[in-house]
């Protein structure tokens, strides 16, 4: 008999997948937020092309992360073995 799945861990999973997701968005809007009003104003002007490549970096770890939430949410790695028959006495 299979394992029966637990409604509240399970929804406590997706809220902490939604959680991470919605983190990482906000960390890159700021970061692009700091990229673009450096550019504008001209502070830091010698680190201005680091701030936009960690802005591009986030933002493709932003498509990658949403495309891997569109798709299957196992957490576990697929079995490749064989299941162990239960003997009954």
């Amino acid at each position: 008999m299979g394992k029966r799945i637990n409604r509240k861990t399970l929804g406590e999973f997706f809220v902490r997948r939604k959680l991470n997701l919605l983190s990482l968005l906000s960390i890159t809007l700021l970061s692009i937020v700091v990229t673009v009003v450096c550019l504008i104003t001209g502070f830091i002007r010698e680190r201005v092309g680091i701030l936009v490549f960690v802005s591009v970096m986030l933002m493709i770890l932003c498509i990658i992360q949403t495309f891997r939430m569109k798709s299957s949410f196992r957490t576990m790695k697929d079995f490749k073995g064989k299941r162990k028959k239960k003997t009954e006495k």
